[in-house]
């Protein structure tokens, strides 16, 4: 048996020539993952020295452990997700996913942020209402990374997506989102009014959930929050609280907002100058955009140009678009384009590539560009009529190759496609059909998506599943007819090397268990139309025979 493994078939989910449609992809756009705040807090009741705490918080096979050496006491939390420790005397540390740790500030004396503590939080922090009388705190202003807040458009499937809570007017107050780079400082300013006289702007306080106190200037009634990205991939609530005066062991929430942790996510993408297509100055406005999404788009504009030989455009002499360009697969003639183009530039099969038109190359209707869904190749065109189409029409050439960048490389949906119709055109928002260049938190939280991979394309042949022979996840070689698209949800209990699930007829099958016994593939497990995929199991292979494995 000849054992085959790519690590570059880390999802066939992903393979340029085998995603077909959107649908294929929203397993990867749509299933769940470390999006909300799921931190794990650690509190210990004794303390951990500013200057050894390598004696005191271990990171060792992948268990962290807080131990007292003076009496041998500890405990242990398996690595993987973000931390905060707390010891005994409220000094904080952050241990992000990767057992890195940092030192952090010290618990206000007020404490954590709870129901006994604060009033207008439910015991597990959540917030539920502003509870100062005479004092608002706004978070509105952009920062040096990324600055969300509720377009004034949204309608209420949008909405959802934003915690909206009542100040103590009865006023909607929606918490806006910032975020930060992991390692890096941002300043986050807050606007403090207040109504007669009822408060003194520097007895506010900012603190997280777990109570460690945020840094803050003040001159006047602005506050200047100093920030570090502490995170690999977390969200949390930072609050604004004042002392109630009627209760001097009570404090009162004032406002608040989401605090984002990302962790860079750099992506090396080429812009060819296709027949003069201009690409200067292009780069670092590009950059700019996902500078905010805490990603770095590595672009390079100098060294690839090329003449497309016009033969492949067809007798009508333009570019095939065909209905929606960022949904589909390419089609015949973008095919041929491509072909043509890589054969002309100093192709690499870890970098993206935009192709810049120049004049004589039209597309067959007006569109700003395309770039499928986790594809490699994007086109763009530079007429002024196309760049101000009304489909992927940004108004500007920068905007229009991030809006490209966006769908092809982040897998980034247009927002009007996810909360509808009537807001199209209405945000500021990169994704949208406006000229505006803003990522939304959505994007941020799709940008850091960890089941997203980046340069993982593979031709049609070696590409699919079907007749090839796979393992199921208790080790019994298969294979499966006429599927084209292993899935890239992650299961528990899925050995690595196995198949999770893959997609056959529109359906998607997924492992099943009881426990750790594998029950087989199911659609719709445990639902309405539930259906077990009958396993085309193999007996007897070859000695020569060739089996594939799936990471």
């Amino acid at each position: 048996v000849v054992t085959v493994y790519d690590p570059n078939l880390a999802s066939i989910l992903d393979v340029d020539e085998v995603v077909e449609t959107v649908d294929t992809v929203s397993d990867l756009v749509s299933e769940p993952f470390e999006g909300d705040n799921d931190l794990d807090e650690m509190r210990v009741n004794f303390m951990i020295p500013r200057d050894s705490v390598g004696n005191y918080i271990k990171i060792k096979d992948g268990m962290v452990t807080l131990t007292n050496p003076e009496n041998g006491a500890s405990i242990s939390e398996p690595l993987g997700d973000d931390k905060v420790v707390v010891d005994g005397e409220g000094q904080v540390y952050h241990i992000d996913a990767g057992g890195n740790i940092t030192e952090g500030g010290t618990i206000d004396p007020g404490g954590a942020v709870n129901a006994g503590n604060v009033d207008g939080v439910a015991n597990n922090g959540q917030l539920e209402s502003l509870t100062a009388k005479n004092i608002l705190i706004t978070f509105n202003t952009p920062s040096t990374f990324g600055f969300d807040k509720m377009p004034s458009t949204a309608n209420e499937k949008l909405k959802k997506e934003y915690q909206i809570i009542k100040d103590t007017k009865g006023n909607d107050y929606v918490l806006p989102h910032h975020a930060v780079k992991k390692g890096a400082d941002t300043k986050i300013t807050a606007t403090i009014v207040i109504e007669n006289n009822s408060y003194i702007a520097d007895s506010v306080v900012f603190k997280t959930k777990q109570g460690e106190k945020i840094p803050a200037s003040f001159s006047g009634n602005t506050a200047t929050l100093t920030i570090k990205g502490a995170y690999t991939f977390e969200n949390e609530t930072i609050y604004a609280v004042v002392s109630d005066k009627a209760n001097s062991g009570k404090q009162l929430t004032a406002g608040a907002f989401t605090l984002w942790h990302l962790t860079d996510r750099p992506v090396d993408v080429v812009l060819v100058s296709v027949n003069g297509g201009n690409v200067n100055g292009l780069a670092t406005e590009v950059a700019k955009i996902f500078k905010k999404g805490v990603a770095t788009i590595n672009l390079e504009t100098q060294t690839a140009r090329a003449e497309l030989d016009l033969a492949v455009l067809g007798d009508n002499a333009r570019l095939d678009i065909g209905d929606s360009g960022w949904l589909t697969n390419y089609n015949s003639e973008q095919k041929a384009v491509i072909a043509d183009l890589k054969n002309k530039i100093d192709y690499n099969f870890n970098k993206y590539y935009v192709f810049v038109f120049g004049g004589d190359i039209l597309p067959t209707k007006p569109i700003g560009g395309f770039m499928p869904l986790q594809r490699q190749f994007g086109f763009v065109f530079t007429s002024s009529e196309n760049q101000n189409a009304d489909e992927e029409g940004k108004g500007e050439l920068a905007k229009t190759i991030a809006h490209e960048i966006g769908h092809g490389v982040f897998a980034l949906q247009h927002p009007f496609d996810l909360y509808g119709k009537e807001i199209e055109g209405k945000t500021d928002w990169l994704m949208d059909y406006a000229n505006g260049s803003l990522l939304s938190h959505m994007d941020w939280k799709q940008l850091h998506n960890p089941e997203l991979k980046f340069y993982v394309f593979q031709d049609d042949e070696d590409g699919e599943i079907a007749g090839k022979i796979w393992f199921t996840p208790d080790w019994k070689p298969f294979s499966v007819d006429d599927s084209r698209t292993i899935t890239s949800i992650k299961i528990d209990n899925v050995p690595l090397g196995t198949i999770p699930g893959f997609k056959l007829n529109n359906k998607y099958y997924h492992a099943e268990f009881e426990g750790t016994k594998f029950l087989g593939f199911y659609y719709n497990y445990k639902k309405s139309g539930q259906e077990l995929y009958t396993i085309n199991t193999i007996t007897g292979l070859d000695s020569d025979a060739d089996v594939h494995l799936f990471q």
